[in-house]
């Protein structure tokens, strides 16, 4: 029997409420989730969070010989261009293919799949690399639902969820995480960050605008 993942009918439901102009999307490597977002927002920029790529890394070694390893992982996502990143990538497999080689595997198949940050604007990146930003707002609401334990009804879980998700939108707004009227990312200026999987994708009508906005 075919199931379908939830994060399938999530999508279909935000996109039937009006969302549009996905352009960059930015998650875990989970097979479900990532099969939902190809099918959804075909043509997207997809990147794999860096925090959930560096923890796969450093899980597959004993903790002696974490240092080490984190020390290259550091230098690859503190690279300042997508040119330089993958020059890191490189040294990383060739420094690590003796001593881990399991390692350096992983690193040389899958390390591409955190450089499409790359496509945005340097001051985006450190917001934009990983999940951290979502996931400290689910962390917010576990904390806020399990203080009452008990809702009446299922709607009023909804009304608090919702009025934590405004609370954050208001707060990330106020704070100005990402400055969208300065947003500019282009195939044509930025072709060495483009990913591997969209070189001879179709060009976005939304690479080419100056501002990128979701209601």
């Amino acid at each position: 029997m075919f199931i379908l993942h939830p994060c399938l009918s999530v999508f279909r439901e935000l996109k039937e409420r009006g969302l549009a102009g996905v352009t960059y999307v930015v998650s875990d490597d989970h097979e479900g989730l990532t099969a939902a977002i190809g099918r959804n927002f075909q043509w997207v920029v997809w990147k794999r969070c860096q925090v959930h790529f560096i923890r796969d890394v450093l899980g597959k070694e004993t903790k002696k010989d974490r240092g080490r390893i984190a020390g290259y992982l550091k230098e690859i996502t503190s690279a300042c261009t997508v040119k330089s990143a993958r020059k890191r990538i490189r040294e990383a497999v060739v420094g690590l293919e003796v001593s881990h080689p399991r390692i350096a595997e992983y690193i040389e198949t899958y390390g591409e799949e955190i450089l499409s940050v790359y496509v945005l604007p340097e001051y985006h990146r450190k917001s934009m690399g990983s999940t951290n930003m979502q996931e400290q707002l689910n962390e917010e609401i576990k904390r806020r639902t399990r203080v009452i334990c008990i809702f009446p009804n299922e709607a009023s879980c909804i009304r608090l969820v919702s009025a934590l998700a405004m609370e954050a939108n208001e707060e990330w707004m106020e704070r100005n995480y990402l400055d969208m009227n300065a947003v500019e990312m282009t195939w044509c200026g930025m072709t060495d960050a483009v990913p591997h999987y969209l070189e001879n994708a179709p060009h976005s009508p939304y690479f080419h605008s100056s501002t990128t906005s979701a209601s």
